[in-house]
């Protein structure tokens, strides 16, 4: 399938491909647009990817993608349509889902975290009151991420569950063993989903690694500097 170039449509990036038009592209950036305002903090970066896909026997034959970076965080999400207008359409009120339960979280953990007659919670710098005891865990390469608002999933090239030690913070271990695949593929996969990242083993050396879309279009890879396993954070 042909894809276009991306389109420089105002303040929001526009990526079309399977023959959208330049009117259905612009009516995807108004929509998405027009919700900044209801954003928790300043939007730094929008792109938005329509795909028609010319096979008859889908019912919903055209994506959507929205990809926000609000105040530094991450806002995503993805529906499908029967035309380019419907799939905007949806795509409006699922990234408007996305921002009001963003504001919801960060308003709440604001709350808990600075309660009236309180004072501020240890920053790096400060003098703590309390860490975590220090416990040593097997060199593993492995991604650490933010899996919701209060807790973390922990992905393993060899997953090992049984040798996670006493945590800090809730987090849950991934059962399965990140696949195996060349950074093409990688990039594929990253293509027709929703996800912030792929996490996978290097079809050649087999060590961890990853993709995902950075902030001014391009993409970004993480790959081990070390001989040894590690374990990085996205």
């Amino acid at each position: 399938m042909k894809r276009n170039s991306a389109q420089p449509l105002s303040d929001v990036q526009v990526e079309t491909r399977g023959g959208v038009s330049s009117d259905e592209a612009a009516y995807a950036r108004d929509k998405v647009r027009a919700v900044f305002g209801q954003a928790p903090g300043p939007v730094l970066f929008a792109r938005v990817k329509l795909t028609r896909y010319a096979n008859p026997a889908m019912e919903r034959p055209v994506t959507a993608q929205a990809n926000l970076d609000v105040n530094g965080k991450p806002a995503r999400a993805h529906v499908a349509g029967v035309n380019a207008t419907e799939a905007a359409d949806l795509l409006r009120d699922r990234i408007e889902g996305v921002l009001a339960r963003m504001a919801e979280h960060w308003e709440a953990r604001r709350d808990r975290r600075h309660p009236p007659g309180t004072s501020h919670p240890w920053r790096h710098g400060d003098e703590p009151t309390h860490r975590p005891d220090y416990f040593p865990r097997p060199a593993e390469d492995s991604v650490l991420y933010r899996s919701d608002p209060e807790g973390y999933r922990l992905a393993q090239v060899h997953p090992r569950p049984d040798l996670i030690g006493p945590v800090a913070v809730p987090v849950t271990v991934s059962p399965a063993a990140a696949p195996r695949m060349t950074i093409m593929e990688a990039k594929e996969r990253l293509d027709v989903t929703s996800w912030p990242f792929v996490f996978f083993a290097d079809a050649g050396i087999g060590r961890g690694n990853g993709l995902y879309h950075r902030y001014d279009g391009h993409y970004g890879l993480i790959t081990p500097t070390a001989r040894e396993p590690s374990t990085t954070a996205a």
